[in-house]
């Protein structure tokens, strides 16, 4: 399955790419930290998981948005049927699979971790989970700068700056006109509760859940 087309692996720590959540740069950022790619049913037992989630609301409005732009048809948000259908649509493609379903079979295992907390940023909570689980990792020093977009009204990675307006619009008009509230809150209910909660243990107990799922 696509969705699985990076899961990265250093000793046994093991990161899954969730798409919308800044794993662009994650995988690029981490495969130059020594990070190589496995298949995601070759895990074992000892295995530390993570990934990094975001408001599930957000993210279906960019998920959305990133399958219009790579199949050509975001001009077509200029037609009214068109905004119609994609307003009942929660789940496209792999850009809005629910983290409740991707990670159905991961859930007692897999450490979530926000890029979008107003207390810690993405880098930062990477440094703190290495300090704990291979600090090592942390004496990696990379050299290259490694592009990064994790803003709401930023994102889009390799496009110039034209193009990030035009996503911006796009974003700004799908979640205006072309989400259904009340369809959106019941399919992303379950995707809700776990970014909330960990974004919560992340800005409360961070040390306590860095270690919560791995005992």
């Amino acid at each position: 399955m696509t969705i699985w087309i990076d899961t990265l692996r250093y000793k046994n720590l093991v990161y899954t790419r969730t798409y919308k959540c800044a794993s662009t740069y994650l995988c690029n950022f981490l495969k130059k930290k020594g990070f190589e790619r496995i298949d995601i049913n070759d895990l074992n037992e000892e295995d530390k998981m993570f990934t990094f989630i975001q408001n599930p609301y957000v993210r279906r409005v960019k998920g959305i948005a990133e399958v219009l732009f790579d199949t050509g048809c975001e001009r077509k948000l200029t037609e009214q049927n068109f905004v119609k259908l994609i307003k009942d649509a929660t789940v496209l493609d792999h850009h809005t699979i629910p983290y409740s379903a991707q990670y159905r079979n991961y859930m007692n295992r897999i450490l979530f971790f926000p890029i979008d907390s107003e207390v810690i940023g993405l880098d930062d909570l990477l440094i703190k989970f290495f300090a704990v689980h291979c600090p090592e990792l942390n004496n990696v020093h990379i050299t290259e700068n490694i592009p990064k977009n994790l803003g709401s009204n930023t994102e889009g990675y390799g496009y110039n700056g034209k193009i990030k307006k035009i996503k911006i619009r796009a974003y700004d008009f799908i979640k205006k006109f072309a989400t259904n509230k009340e369809l959106s809150e019941l399919v992303l209910a379950d995707d809700y509760v776990i970014w909330s909660n960990s974004k919560r243990s992340v800005e409360t107990d961070l040390d306590t859940y860095l270690t919560s799922k791995y005992q």
